[in-house]
């Protein structure tokens, strides 16, 4: 090899582009600006779809930590949504129980009917809290035989009796009327 040979090289250096040549170079600029911002939005989607997934465990494993810690859990339970005219509320029952589970405020509609149904009769104290509907003679229709018991336990004038139990009951709904007249008679007020 001469030493002539060994001097040359290439190297890259500034060449001035051809009016095509820079089209070219725009339309592949243009290509590769879009597949970025196609493989960005992949990305983040790819982010949102694991973030969601770890909230939703994480909100799982939250619910199960309460249960362990408060030794209950929420369940779907029947209730009963039974007027509460002297306060204006709609007190929900548990029907497994009898408790109180809430308290929610009634409407002004709900409110003028409560008032119209309490002068008419239609709505008026004789349900206690987990004893079930008591007519006018005094029969527990609805209660379990379990629970009639208890519930004849507690009314004053039986054997046994507990003479506070009249002062702690809390009147609960015995329509004069049937349930599905009151409840039409809502449903008409709305």
């Amino acid at each position: 090899m001469s030493m002539s040979d060994e001097r040359k090289f290439v190297q890259e250096l500034a060449v001035q582009l051809t009016p095509s040549e820079r089209a070219d170079r725009g339309r592949e600029l243009a290509n590769m600006l879009e597949r970025i911002r196609e493989t960005d939005r992949a990305e983040k989607e790819r982010r949102k779809g694991f973030k969601a997934e770890l909230d939703e465990m994480k909100l799982s494993a939250d619910r199960l930590q309460r249960a362990v810690h408060t030794g209950s859990e929420p369940r779907p339970i029947e209730c009963e949504r039974v007027p509460n005219i002297e306060r204006s509320t709609w007190d929900i029952y548990r029907l497994d129980t009898g408790e109180l589970a809430s308290s929610e405020a009634m409407t002004q509609g709900e409110k003028e009917a409560s008032k119209q149904y309490e002068i008419e009769g239609v709505w008026g104290a004789g349900r206690e809290i987990g004893k079930g509907v008591r007519n006018d003679a005094g029969d527990a229709g609805d209660v379990p035989p379990k629970k009639k018991a208890k519930a004849d336990a507690t009314e004053p004038g039986r054997k046994n009796a507990d003479p506070t139990a009249a002062d702690t009951k809390k009147k609960r709904w015995s329509p004069s009327k049937s349930e599905t007249a009151v409840d039409d008679a809502l449903d008409g007020e709305s």
